[in-house]
């Protein structure tokens, strides 16, 4: 399940360049679309980590950081 974040927690993030997600071992963007409402952001699934092992985050938990960090969990 993604995780559920307000537009304004959304501006949030995107003003602190943080616009990668990680939620247990999925991997979201936060993006941009003109065309839904009045302009709205929403999450974009990446990829997800195999499930054998530790996450990223504990389950039911996520991180925002930049996207060269997110990177790294790969």
């Amino acid at each position: 399940m993604k995780p559920e974040l307000t537009q304004a927690e959304f501006q949030e993030f995107v003003n602190a360049g943080k616009t990668a997600i990680w939620q247990y071992n999925t991997l979201y963007q936060i993006d941009y679309s003109p065309n839904i409402g009045n302009g709205e952001y929403y999450l974009r699934k990446v990829c997800r980590r195999a499930s054998s092992g530790m996450g990223v985050t504990r389950p039911g938990r996520f991180i925002a950081m930049r996207p060269e960090i997110a990177e790294t969990y790969l």
